[in-house]
């Protein structure tokens, strides 16, 4: 599974990344972050001073995306980084997909 968390911001490039997954064949579920998402996880660092570095998560609406595939993909990674048009996807994609052999 892939798991990706995001705010209510409408990113540059988020609604082409969600849609462009689910064209290529992964199936996609929404849901609100878990409040303990939001917990403090630093350390040795007060709660309060975790809530003062991070103010946004209080104010914030987060979203978690959940990405599945089955069967595993055998898209190529040129067809990949075709599908999904953003700056660094292609990189991405031919890291991701296995290249065959040649001997």
């Amino acid at each position: 599974a892939f798991y990706y968390v995001a705010p209510e911001t409408d990113r540059l490039g988020e609604v082409e990344f969600l849609d462009g997954l689910v064209g290529l064949g992964w199936y996609r579920t929404e849901e609100a972050v878990p409040h303990r998402f939001m917990d403090n996880v630093l350390d040795g660092v007060a709660d309060e001073d975790f809530r003062n570095l991070f103010p946004e998560l209080a104010t914030r609406t987060y979203t978690l995306y959940t990405f599945t595939r089955h069967p595993p993909p055998t898209q190529s990674a040129s067809s990949l980084a075709a599908a999904v048009p953003l700056p660094g996807f292609a990189i991405a994609a031919a890291a991701a997909v296995r290249q065959p052999d040649h001997d």
